[in-house]
């Protein structure tokens, strides 16, 4: 396996002058393998964004501990940077998590920050790759966020993920903000690039039919625990826990098995 989390534990002091913290996730544990697809689904609140932020280093967990490549990350600044590098997000929405003042150039250019001072041609070779990728053309490079859709922001925060080859990609509700043909346009481009770069993907979503189309492995959250995980075969077909069951009751597609 290329990321494990280990037995992660959040509370976050409420505002508003509450005195009891809320739990946002309560000893959770999960694996990834390499170019593996696991789906992360709940409803939202219970702890799905926090998880992702806690492997990313954006978020301190209160206990537990996450794994690169079977090493502890957070003791060792050399790791971080690798998973930084190596492990890349991209969030719900593009138009928030885009510089409005960039054009696409310098937005893909920066990711490039930790990889030091590369020559130009590299650059610009690494650019035009990371746009086809995504289906989008070299003349985007000269353009700024506003002047795309909504699915073709999607598509450059997309390609700026790509720009440092990771090898796994969190996707934190990055259709739910999307009408359904283009969700479909995102969720397929996810699978291509996921085959053909041999990327690994944390797809995560309230939307337990997205999740079931993109994923290889379902891990189910309720209220800041996994709940049920196996093979999404499993899950759709006969699932265990309660949430599980009313997530796919939810899903017009699907006919929970009865039990």
């Amino acid at each position: 396996m290329i990321l494990e989390v280990r037995d992660i534990a959040k509370r976050f002091l409420p505002s508003g002058g509450a005195s009891l913290p809320v739990t946002a996730l309560d000893g959770v544990g999960l694996s990834v393998s390499r170019c593996e697809r696991v789906g992360i689904v709940g409803e939202s609140g219970c702890g799905k964004t926090t998880l992702a932020r806690i492997i990313m280093g954006l978020v301190r967990a209160d206990r537990g501990e996450v794994l690169w490549k079977g090493q502890r990350v957070w003791d060792d600044p050399v790791r971080q940077r690798d998973l930084r590098r190596k492990v890349r997000m991209v969030f719900q929405d593009p138009f928030a998590s885009l510089d409005p003042r960039f054009t696409v150039r310098r937005t893909l250019e920066e990711a490039l920050c930790l990889e030091g001072n590369l020559p130009r041609d590299f650059r610009e070779d690494k650019m035009r790759e990371a746009l086809s990728s995504v289906g989008l053309s070299q003349d985007s490079l000269g353009r700024y966020p506003h002047e795309f859709s909504g699915g073709e922001r999607q598509r450059v925060s997309l390609a700026r993920a790509l720009m440092t080859d990771p090898e796994l990609l969190i996707l934190d509700e990055v259709v739910s903000a999307l009408d359904v043909l283009v969700a479909r346009d995102i969720l397929d481009l996810l699978e291509r690039i996921s085959a053909d770069k041999g990327i690994a993907l944390l797809f995560i979503s309230h939307n337990i039919r997205a999740v079931a189309r993109i994923s290889s492995k379902i891990a189910v959250m309720d209220r800041g625990k996994i709940v049920e995980c196996g093979s999404a075969a499993s899950v759709l077909a006969s699932p265990r826990s309660a949430e599980a069951r009313t997530l796919l009751s939810a899903a017009l597609h699907y006919r929970v098995p009865e039990k």
